[in-house]
């Protein structure tokens, strides 16, 4: 049986959140216009929304833990030691009297109680998880959270050729690589056209983490088994081909 994402052969996530990489990771990522859709999305949300016990997994960097502006109580969970590291700097961002903490877990065996969040925040992870694996870490969701599921998914499109919407974004994302460059603040130079393993990997931080595709319907469909249903569901953006969406789920 398999009891964590560390037991499971398919899954690379403890060994790919490196400190190069999460050093790094937003200043990467934040090219990407959707990264600030799912800035907007998470701020506007949780701006009036009371959010008294509050689980963000995985927590990365803690890019949304200054969001939550009415929560009493938050824990960020994260595979990553050194994502961790830097979720901490952001802890001293947090309004006063909130009490945060952020600490080493993965999806598939959290150490929390039943219902004992009233809301889950879940980005940029199921994308990561293989199919196999995607029903055992809704259940471990749906197990500890009583009220709302805040999820972000990748879903693949159907067809085989890449949509307009989706050069433009990685157009977009090109360019705006290009300037940072000429701004002087761009990454590290390209290592050698022969370069592998972890040069080849720091050349472009996400390429080396493998991801899967799951279909929303099927997603929506454990969540239901679980007394979850969706309500609200919102497309995002568009991203290599994959619709970049946000579910909230309610018991």
């Amino acid at each position: 049986m398999i009891k964590t994402m560390a037991d499971a052969p398919s899954y690379d996530g403890y060994r790919k959140y490196t400190a190069a990489v999460a050093s790094n990771y937003e200043r990467d990522r934040e090219v990407e216009a959707h990264w600030w859709k799912e800035d907007e999305f998470v701020r506007e949300y949780f701006r009036e929304r009371a959010a008294p016990r509050l689980l963000d997994i995985p927590v990365g960097t803690g890019r949304f833990l200054p969001h939550y502006k009415r929560a009493q109580t938050i824990v960020g969970v994260d595979v990553s030691e050194d994502m961790l590291s830097e979720a901490r700097r952001k802890l001293p961002l947090l309004p006063a009297g909130v009490v945060a903490s952020v600490e080493r877990g993965d999806v598939f065996a959290l150490r929390f109680a039943d219902r004992e969040f009233t809301h889950a925040v879940v980005w940029r992870l199921f994308h990561l998880i293989p199919p196999d694996l995607i029903a055992g870490a809704i259940a471990e969701l749906c197990r500890v959270t009583q009220g709302e599921i805040v999820l972000q998914t990748y879903v693949a499109h159907a067809a085989v050729v890449v949509p307009r919407a989706s050069f433009r974004s990685r157009l977009t994302h090109r360019l705006r690589r290009v300037a940072r460059s000429l701004e002087g603040i761009a990454s590290r130079p390209s290592p050698p056209a022969t370069a592998t393993g972890e040069a080849a990997a720091a050349a472009t931080p996400w390429s080396h983490i493998q991801s899967y595709s799951h279909a929303q319907s099927q997603i929506d469909a454990v969540f239901l088994s679980h007394g979850f249903t969706a309500h609200i569901a919102r497309h995002l953006d568009t991203y290599d081909n994959c619709d970049v969406r946000v579910t909230v789920y309610q018991r």
